[in-house]
């Protein structure tokens, strides 16, 4: 019952660019906390919510993006060739 009053919160937050709260509400889907461990939507949204609290300098989304690659939960990721494009 307090997961879904806090995901509520934190959408919120999150959607007016918060970094804190990007990161708090991609740590509770990376968690499960949100839809279930076991949802594939889990690891795209978190993966979604940590990019864009790193956009916006928390560097700890950053430490989660890598556990996220190294893991395998991202499919194709950022190739370098992406990465050169996108920093252009």
């Amino acid at each position: 019952e307090h997961d879904a009053i806090a995901v509520g919160l934190l959408h919120n937050a999150a959607s007016q660019g918060l970094r804190e709260a990007q990161f708090s509400l991609g740590k509770m889907y990376w968690e499960g906390r949100v839809v279930g461990r076991e949802s594939s939507e889990n690891d795209s949204v978190a993966f979604d919510l940590f990019n864009e609290a790193a956009k916006n300098d928390f560097v700890e989304a950053l430490f989660y993006l890598g556990e996220m690659h190294w893991e395998g939960h991202v499919e194709g990721g950022l190739s370098i060739d992406n990465r050169m494009k996108a920093t252009e």
